[in-house]
C-alpha cells in the first residue's frame, strides 16, 4: 500500500465535518505538502455515518433523501476545502471522496477505503478523548491507526510551518529498524531532516557505550537497506524522568516539528501519544514494513 519508489506521493486526510477546530487544522495542511520535491495528491474522505443522518425521517421524507441531504452538505462543505487549499498549493492535485453507498461506523469505512486505493500517508485531526475514552484507552481514531496499514500523522493543533524537523524517538532496538525505510520515504518527500532519540529513563536506562554501538548498526542498516547516502542530522541519548518528558525537552531544545514513534509500541502505552498531542505536538505513528 505503501507508495516507495513511485513519484507521485499520496495523502488521505479524512474529515468528519463536524467543529471549527477541525476545519483550522485540515486548512493548516498546505503547510506539509508547500514545495515538496515530488509530485503530491491529497484526497478528503469523508463518510456518512449514522450519527449525520435523521433515522427517523419526517412525513413524506424517505431515508434516501436524507442520505441525499446529508452528501449534498458535505460536498459543498468538501468543495470549499479543496477550493482553499488549492488557491495555497496549486502545485498539488486535491480531490474529494465521499462515501455515501454505506452508512457505517467512519473507521471501518476508511480502513475499507485505504485496503481499495494505495497511500502513502494517512493524515489524521485529534480530538480530545473524553474521560471514558482516556480510562479504557480506545476510540475510533486508535482503531483506525491499528488498522491503517500506513503510516498515520496525528494533527491536534493548526500548523504554523512546514514540519520538517522530525525527532524519532526509539528504543534503537534492532527490530524497530524496519521502521526507518517508511520514515526516511517521508523525510525525502518533505525534504526534511532527521533527529533521532534514546530517552534514558530510572526504569530503562542504556548506558553510553551501548547507545553508540546501536547508533552504528542504525546507520549500518539505513546503508545496507534504505538510502546509503542519508545521514541523520543528530542521534542522542537523553535522561529524563520519563519518556514523554524527554521527548518534549527533546522536542524543545533541538526546535523539532513532529515526532515520530512507533505505533505499536504507541498502541501499547497510548498515554504517551495522548500527552504529547495535548501538547500539540505532530505525532507520526510508523506502520508498515516491519
Amino acid at each position: 500500500m505503501s507508495q516507495i519508489g513511485n513519484d507521485l506521493f499520496r495523502i488521505l486526510a479524512p474529515v468528519a465535518l463536524d467543529s471549527a477546530n477541525e476545519e483550522e487544522i485540515l486548512l493548516s495542511i498546505y503547510h506539509l505538502l508547500r514545495g515538496l520535491k515530488s509530485s503530491t495528491y491529497l484526497k478528503l474522505y469523508h463518510a456518512l455515518s449514522p450519527d449525520k443522518i435523521r433515522l427517523a425521517p419526517m412525513y413524506g421524507e424517505s431515508f434516501l433523501h436524507q442520505i441525499e441531504l446529508a452528501k449534498a452538505q458535505a460536498e459543498e462543505k468538501l468543495l470549499s476545502y479543496v477550493t482553499t487549499l488549492g488557491a495555497k498549493i496549486p502545485e498539488v492535485e486535491i480531490s474529494y471522496h465521499i462515501e455515501s453507498l454505506d452508512v457505517a461506523l467512519s473507521a471501518e469505512e476508511i480502513l475499507s477505503y485505504l485496503q481499495n486505493e494505495p497511500f502513502a500517508l494517512l493524515v489524521l485531526i485529534f480530538k480530545q478523548r473524553k474521560r471514558w475514552e482516556r480510562f479504557f484507552g480506545s476510540t475510533a481514531l486508535w482503531d483506525i491507526i491499528e488498522g491503517s496499514p500506513i503510516s498515520v500523522l496525528l494533527l491536534s493543533a493548526p500548523l504554523v510551518i512546514p514540519p520538517r524537523r522530525i525527532l524519532w524517538v526509539t528504543s534503537m532496538q534492532t527490530e524497530s529498524f524496519a521502521l526507518l525505510k517508511p520514515l526516511i520515504q517521508l523525510i525525502h518527500y518533505l525534504k526534511g531532516t532527521l533527529y533521532c532519540a534514546k530517552i534514558n529513563t530510572p526504569s530503562n536506562f542504556t548506558t553510553q557505550r551501548i547507545f553508540q554501538r546501536q547508533v552504528l548498526e542504525m546507520c549500518d542498516y539505513i546503508i545496507d537497506h534504505v538510502d546509503p547516502d542519508f545521514v541523520p542530522e543528530e542521534c542522542l541519548l537523553y535522561a529524563d524522568k520519563d519518556v514523554v518528558e524527554g521527548t518534549l525537552h527533546v522536542v524543545q531544545d533541538f526546535l523539532t516539528d513532529m515526532v515520530a514513534i512507533d505505533a505499536e509500541e504507541a498502541l501499547e502505552e497510548w498515554k504517551i501519544a495522548d500527552r504529547l498531542l495535548s501538547q500539540q505536538v505532530p505525532v507520526l505513528f510508523l506502520k508498515g514494513h516491519k
